[in-house]
């Protein structure tokens, strides 16, 4: 089936299914390819559109347009991410696009931001939204504060908050990251990290190396190498030596590169201090 008419036929619910190509819907949902590209609420005359899908591919934008020429004036059309909440996703648009126009030289963004809020105002109105949530009321509010003729001056303390937001947000984000990495390396090496403890190993995120651990007789590394023990200590003497280790042989793997801070063999680098820390009070 032709997608314009795939389109058309979404809208005004002439079958309850239809497919075309890589452009279907089944009842109140559109797809492009397998993803939910809109929703529609025909009894109230409202689309809703995933702006992340709608910008996907060259494809999911042609798909789009299909829907938006076969769309009524006198429907409502309401986009964004649909994994967020409209109003913060609507939100995080406006501040964005005031940070580009306090930037802006030869293009305006003001008439763009104008839009948006007019459709904040349009999506609480068809919705008859009485009640929302803490975090919506809250973005909201952000928006009401707007002043359009004076854009920077009354946004410059939301923008200032929002700033401050991201900050303690990626902050939280590393922080989960760190100890997601710590209790990795923790399973690896089979300990409990605890800063009291010196035994124990702290991951650090600007550690560019593999971590080590002694496994009976051989030596395993944490991008899933196991090499014999006996002859990585051979290997370890003669690194300390200063003796030239280029070129020698440890389990199927060859050491392609040396110096005083770290040793590659294969593809895995190990610094001279993971070395020491294993290694050392082997020797």
């Amino acid at each position: 089936m032709n997608n314009e008419v795939v389109a058309h036929r979404f809208i005004y619910g002439e079958k309850t299914s239809a497919k075309g190509s890589n452009f279907s819907f089944h009842y109140d949902k559109l797809y492009s390819y397998d993803s939910t590209l809109a929703k529609i609420n025909r009894e109230k005359k409202i689309v809703y559109i995933d702006s992340n899908i709608a910008g996907y591919s060259n494809s999911s934008r042609k798909h789009t347009n299909y829907l938006y020429r076969a769309i009524p004036q006198n429907y409502s059309v309401f986009q964004w991410e649909f994994c967020e909440d409209f109003i913060t996703c609507k939100r995080n648009e406006i501040f964005k696009l005031i940070n580009m126009e306090a930037r802006a030289r030869k293009v305006s963004y003001l008439p763009q931001i104008k839009r948006i809020i007019d459709n904040v105002n349009k999506y609480i109105e068809v919705h008859q939204i009485k009640k929302l949530s803490k975090e919506s009321k809250v973005h909201l509010k952000d928006i009401k504060s707007i002043d359009i003729d004076n854009l920077i001056e009354s946004s410059a303390e939301v923008i200032k908050k929002d700033k401050e937001r991201l900050l303690r947000i990626k902050k939280l984000e590393d922080k989960k990251r760190q100890d997601s990495r710590q209790n990795n390396l923790d399973r690896f090496l089979d300990q409990v990290y605890s800063k009291s403890n010196k035994s124990t190993v702290k991951y650090d995120p600007n550690y560019n190396s593999v971590y080590l651990k002694v496994d009976d007789e051989s030596i395993k590394t944490t991008n899933s190498i196991t090499v014999p023990l006996k002859e990585s200590l051979a290997l370890y003497k003669a690194y300390l030596s200063g003796k030239n280790i280029h070129g020698l042989n440890l389990g199927n793997y060859s050491v392609v590169k040396s110096s005083k801070d770290s040793v590659t063999i294969g593809c895995t680098v190990i610094s001279a201090k993971e070395l020491n820390r294993v290694l050392g009070k082997l020797v």
